[in-house]
């Protein structure tokens, strides 16, 4: 299993936060918290599709029977798809709905040029919605390590 050799096999050392990108699926949230027991939470982000709010529904079941907590849901891609987004989940699952991130064609071109989208275009909404979401976790982290 990929996931599970890139957890074991590299040295992480100190780490304030630790993100993974992973597709959704449950299997894949237990095989974090094996590998790395100490996880201060987990955020769920999903796109406003209803295959991907199946899918992210129960994931969250997942994570919220598991040892750390839900710091909550993240939309991605926000205004593609038509129907509730993620809003919705978070309620409806009991978590913290940490916002919407709209899509932006020039985020994709800054992540492979290797820039910081939030420094190439802090003034776009996608990225005033990144620092805000940012702001929100920097807050809830110190509670969930408490």
């Amino acid at each position: 299993n990929a996931l599970r050799e890139f957890l074991a096999d590299t040295v992480w050392g100190p780490l304030d936060v630790l993100l993974l990108d992973l597709p959704p699926g449950t299997d894949r949230l237990a095989t974090i918290t094996g590998m790395v027991p100490a996880l201060a939470g987990t955020v769920i982000v999903t796109i406003p599709s209803d295959v991907s709010r199946l899918i992210v529904r129960k994931s969250i079941t997942v994570a919220l029977a598991g040892p750390a907590p839900v710091l909550g849901v993240i939309e991605n891609m926000a205004g593609m798809f038509p129907g509730p987004g993620a809003e919705v989940l978070a309620h409806d699952s009991g978590v913290p709905f940490l916002g919407r991130v709209p899509f932006d064609p020039a985020l994709a071109v800054a992540a492979d040029r290797g820039e910081p989208y939030v420094a190439v275009s802090p003034e776009s909404a996608a990225a005033r919605a990144l620092t805000s979401i940012a702001d929100r976790l920097r807050e809830a982290l110190p509670a969930a390590r408490s």
